[in-house]
Formats: C-alpha cells, structure tokens, sequence
C-alpha cells in the first residue's frame, strides 16, 4: 500500500488473483485496468486467467518453457495461433486454450517452436523491453528473478 503513495509510473504484480474466488479476482483486475487509465503502465503475471478476466487485459505476453510464443492485444491471439494451424474450438475458453498451448505436454510442441522462432523474429531489432541497460542496472547485491 505504502509503494501506491508515491504515484508509481511502472507497476508490477505477481499473481495478484492468487488465493481469491473469481468474483474478487476480476474485481481485483478491473482495479489494475482502472489503473492504466491513470497514465501508469500496469504489468501483471496470472498464470490461470479465466475468460473474464482475459477480456481485461490489453496486451499479452505468454511464454512456453521460458519463451515467448505470443505477444501482442488479445484481438489478435487467437490469429496468431490459427497461422500455424491450432485452432481454437468454437465456443472454447480462450484462455484455457492459450494455456493448453503454453503447456510443456502439449502434443503441438514443434508448432509452439515455429511459433516462438516467428516471435523472435519479429522482435530480433527490438530492445528488450523492461530490462534495464547495464548503465541503469543497480549496483550490488542481485536478487534472482523467475
């Protein structure tokens, strides 16, 4: 509480539906929705979203074994992902679906792969986003990341 006193431009959350029923969930992320209006950019790590809460966010960034296969707005996941031919079945959860994918199980593995070379691709001349340059990088003790 006391870090939203200082009017924060980044904000970062790590699953901040853990624990909570569904109805408090979207509450809590239509509150961090609320946020972004307030010209602040809002970056939130939920690992199960329901279909309710999906419709929530702007864009997406979903990894598969620690790379990305997907990031860009949710009017365009689901194209994405028929362009290598997995197809979301009519009427089925667009989430479940994404995390289906995600799944290191997932029979449609080299496909996920073609998906993730695609992503690298597009985005090899990009800076990455949100690491900070070795100038900007704190000094001193590191604290490990996952």
């Amino acid at each position: 509480g006391q870090d939203l006193i200082s009017n924060p431009k980044i904000m970062l959350f790590d699953e901040p539906t853990s624990g909570l029923d569904s109805e408090s969930s979207y509450q809590m992320v239509s509150y961090l929705k609320e946020l972004t209006k307030q010209d602040r950019c809002v970056i939130s790590v939920i690992h199960q979203p329901s279909s309710d809460l999906l419709e929530l966010f702007d864009d997406l960034y979903v990894l598969s074994d620690g790379k990305c296969m997907y990031s860009g707005s949710l009017h365009d996941l689901i194209p994405w992902f028929e362009s290598v031919g997995l197809v979301c079945p009519q009427y089925y959860n667009r989430a479940d679906f994404v995390v289906k994918l995600a799944s290191t199980s997932n029979p449609d593995k080299s496909k996920i792969y073609q998906l993730m070379y695609q992503m690298e691709s597009v985005n090899k001349d990009k800076p990455p986003a949100l690491l900070p340059s070795e100038k900007h990088r704190p000094k001193g003790r590191q604290y490990p990341t996952s």
